[in-house]
């Protein structure tokens, strides 16, 4: 458990069944898994078992924030962290029944500070898709570049039944060392 500015950061291992069926459905939610990799709804007993299993993953760590009224804001993460180089790949998504202004900037801001203190980390970086422009915005407000693009890397997987199509994927990063 993390602690900073009134939120709290609870790993994914140490939640309640009832805490990860709600991770669960936002996660299934389609305006958060239109932009993930696998688009696919997770079966419940899966997710379940896959949570139980980072308590042994050393390279992904997973947060669920909570404010200090113990209102759930949203889930960070941490990915192939490298603790010799010190860099991760980062993700966030917000609860998608809350549309309060700010939010989003708080679970950075979170994931910033256990990147720098907890992890020693110097450098995150993302993939986004490049039809994400809401993502790619919030992330270059808070300081990320693009340093790459994977073209025509990912079949979309529209929702209403439309044409699929290949989409590029954009890579940012964000140096987060104090100097």
């Amino acid at each position: 458990m993390y602690i900073n500015k009134g939120l709290v950061a609870i790993e994914f291992q140490l939640l309640d069944d009832i805490e990860l069926d709600i991770i669960l459905k936002w996660r299934n939610n389609w305006s958060i898994r239109q932009w993930m990799y696998n688009s696919v709804e997770i079966d419940g007993q899966k997710h379940l078992a896959w949570c139980k299993n980072l308590i042994n993953d050393r390279h992904n760590k997973y947060w669920l924030i909570r404010d200090e009224n113990l209102y759930k804001l949203g889930v960070i993460y941490l990915n192939n962290i490298d603790y010799y180089h010190k860099f991760a790949e980062l993700g966030i998504y917000k609860n998608p029944n809350n549309d309060t202004k700010g939010v989003g900037t708080k679970l950075i801001n979170m994931l910033f500070e256990i990147s720098t203190k907890q992890f020693h980390l110097r450098k995150l970086y993302l993939e986004v898709f490049e039809t994400n422009i809401v993502a790619i915005n919030f992330y270059k407000k808070h300081g990320f570049v693009e340093c790459g693009r994977l073209k025509k890397h990912v079949v979309s997987t529209p929702d209403d039944g439309g044409a699929f199509s290949l989409i590029d994927v954009i890579i940012m990063e964000k140096f987060i060392e104090k100097e």
